[in-house]
């Protein structure tokens, strides 16, 4: 710390305490993955003063607030977890002030003096609709605690009428302040919630202790009956129906097959398997346990008798001389406890749908009521008809699989031979030979200088020369008249109306853009464009080095979530200006966006920016739009969509969006690197 810098910390810590708002306490570590003030209040990436923290963090019944960084706030009712630090962050709204620095807090008393939060947290019991927990006392409580508040706010449950009304399914309670151990009432099944619980005390109430708890699941909605939609003489297709739950989760799914000519009732607690079951005397057994996946495997079609095994039950054959019904039951598992809820079967389906013999097994056909009777050809006939109907679906598929690639291959030869309106508009006969650094343009006597030009001249945006004038060569070691341009120069040219479409947009920014220099000629024949050099590092460098390690179940990064929202709304900001000025940027991505020392995000690489470049252009075919990789069409949509890879980006710490296929639309000019002057 410099010496000027401790004379501004030590005038600070006067003012202060004299004022009565706060006292400083001292510098202390911090990690991002483990924080010392457990309590992120706020972050101001242009306003934060010492101040604005202490009040926050009072106004929310904490001890102590910590500023760190510049602009971030935390407070809690404890610190000091880890070692004493230097602070040398100038604060954000404030340079006189210090507001901590990289990982670490300038720690204040808000002299509030309110409990700590209780030290331990602990279940004892839990059921379906309630929890019994245990906590010990604060370790400091600044007086008398009054009473101890307790809340139980939903997180997550499979009820859907929970989450869109927290609020009505949120309790809470009031503790006397020598009880330790209380129950939680009135909760749902199956949900998980958050517990709080505060120490209060005569000046306000402390920090909450807070644990995720799940109340215990409860039965499921009782599901529908499954549809038998084919019988043979040894098994029979069923339709499994959606089955849900609002009480937990949807886990799995049983069959069970019942004869329904015994006068035995279904008890599910004494459910056997295929070869136990008739050795206990039972008209039913479970053929099959089925989880999520096999039911989506299987299409919600099952086969009882296939004679293969199902999360280990034989799905054994059935007896041709009985009639069967099918029982479908909903699975539920969570912590260690299941439930079952079983549907109805309905014995009058049985009636409507025939038994086939299999033909190979040269019995008779049996009715579905198990009665005698002559052959029977429906199913032989049903089976037809469903492959000769499965045919003709196929083939009708494929016809309009082939209309579609017919008409989308000449859309696409339509398109690559349609003369393009938006490229007419901008084309003149005129040409132009080169264009140089800092948006020269080289053109030759005849150049109508029209309106465009003109405007383009009085506002300073670019540099019109004679043909006869050599203001800069491709070296770089010729000037206009003495003078030597010492800058890069392009080796490629562009035609006129590629340069007229840069100059446009300039003529329009230079007129609003506060960050955009311009500089006077010394030659009334010059007009230079002189562009704000990009700040260092680029946003995606920027979010990849602040990637932390995740193992430990902490942040993904250092900074704050609200640093990534002013971050994303300040690139917005950029591109509504230049969508206002009928700019287009064209190649709008993270590693085009400067990011300055304050977290201000700076837009570059659009219009003349882009021929002032001395590296590569790195590709941007993830962040093109679908219209921009097929014509080469650019509008504010096309860098909407950018913007939207561009989000990707930011929220995922500078993370590629992948794409699957690569496709090449069309061949576009090399841009050569620059050379040095």
């Amino acid at each position: 710390m410099t010496m000027e810098r401790s004379f501004a910390l030590l005038f600070c810590i006067i003012c202060l305490i004299a004022s009565g708002q706060a006292s400083f306490i001292g510098c202390f570590q911090d990690r991002a993955d483990d924080r010392d003030l457990s309590y992120a209040a706020f972050t101001d990436l242009t306003q934060m003063t010492v101040y604005k923290c202490v009040k926050a963090c009072a106004d929310y019944g904490s001890k102590y607030a910590g500023l760190q960084a510049g602009v971030n706030c935390f407070c809690g009712n404890t610190f000091g977890r880890y070692s004493r630090a230097t602070c040398n962050a100038q604060c954000s709204g404030d340079l006189t002030q210090i507001c901590g620095d990289k990982e670490t807090n300038s720690i204040f008393d808000t002299d509030v003096p309110v409990p700590g939060k209780p030290s331990k947290l602990e279940v004892l019991t839990k059921s379906e609709n309630s929890i019994t927990l245990r906590w010990d006392p604060p370790g400091t409580s600044y007086g008398a605690i009054t009473n101890y508040e307790m809340s139980a706010v939903p997180v997550f449950s499979y009820n859907p009428l929970v989450m869109p009304n927290v609020n009505k399914y949120t309790v809470t309670y009031t503790v006397p302040p020598n009880t330790f151990t209380y129950s939680i009432a009135n909760l749902l099944p199956g949900t998980e919630y958050v517990i709080n619980v505060m120490a209060r005390n005569d000046a306000g109430r402390g920090n909450p202790l807070m644990r995720n708890i799940w109340t215990l699941i409860g039965d499921p909605n009782k599901p529908p009956s499954p549809t038998i939609t084919e019988r043979v003489e040894k098994s029979m297709t069923i339709y499994l129906p959606p089955a849900y739950s609002i009480n937990g989760p949807i886990t799995g799914y049983h069959v069970v097959v019942f004869d329904i000519s015994s006068p035995v009732q279904f008890d599910p607690a004494q459910l056997l398997d295929y070869n136990n079951a008739p050795a206990m005397g039972l008209p039913y057994y479970l053929t099959a346990n089925l989880t999520k996946l096999d039911v989506m495997k299987l299409k919600s079609y099952f086969t009882i008798g296939d004679y293969l095994t199902y999360g280990g039950f034989f799905n054994g054959p059935l007896d041709p001389s009985k009639n069967y019904a099918a029982i479908f039951g909903a699975v539920s598992s969570q912590e260690g406890i299941t439930k079952v809820a079983y549907s109805a079967f309905r014995e009058e389906e049985n009636d409507k749908v025939p038994l086939v013999v299999d033909g190979s097994s040269g019995g008779r056909a049996v009715d579905g009521g198990g009665g005698g009777g002559g052959a029977s050809p429906a199913g032989g006939d049903s089976k037809r008809g469903v492959k000769i109907l499965g045919g003709l679906i196929g083939l009708l598929l494929f016809a309009l699989l082939a209309v579609v690639l017919i008409y989308l291959f000449l859309r696409l030869v339509y398109f690559k031979r349609r003369p393009k309106l938006d490229e007419q508009e901008l084309t003149r006969t005129t040409s132009v030979q080169a264009i140089r650094v800092g948006g020269r343009i080289k053109s030759d006597d005849t150049l109508e200088r029209d309106d465009l030009l003109q405007r383009a001249r009085r506002t300073q945006v670019a540099e019109l020369i004679p043909q006869d004038e050599r203001c800069v060569s491709g070296s770089g070691r010729a000037g206009c008249g003495k003078r030597r341009a010492k800058h890069p120069t392009m080796k490629s040219s562009v035609p006129l109306a590629d340069s007229e479409m840069m100059i446009r947009p300039w003529a329009n920014i230079a007129k609003h853009a506060p960050h955009l220099a311009r500089h006077q000629p010394r030659q009334p024949e010059c007009t230079y464009a002189v562009l704000e050099h990009a700040p260092v590092p680029n946003l995606r460098d920027k979010l990849r080095s602040t990637r932390t390690n995740t193992k430990t179940g902490g942040r993904v990064s250092t900074l704050m979530d609200e640093q990534l929202w002013i971050i994303a709304v300040g690139v917005a900001q950029g591109m509504k200006h230049l969508s206002q000025n009928r700019v287009t940027h064209q190649q709008l991505a993270a590693r085009n966006i400067g990011l300055t020392d304050r977290g201000i995000p700076k837009i570059a690489q659009y219009s003349l920016g882009r021929y002032s470049t001395q590296k590569q252009d790195g590709g941007y075919m993830r962040w093109l739009s679908l219209e921009s990789l097929s014509n080469r069409t650019f509008t504010t949509r096309s860098d909407v969509w950018s913007f939207g890879v561009v989000l990707w980006e930011i929220f995922t710490m500078g993370v590629y969006l992948i794409i699957s296929q690569v496709i090449t639309i069309c061949s576009c000019p090399e841009i050569h690197p620059m050379e040095e002057g």
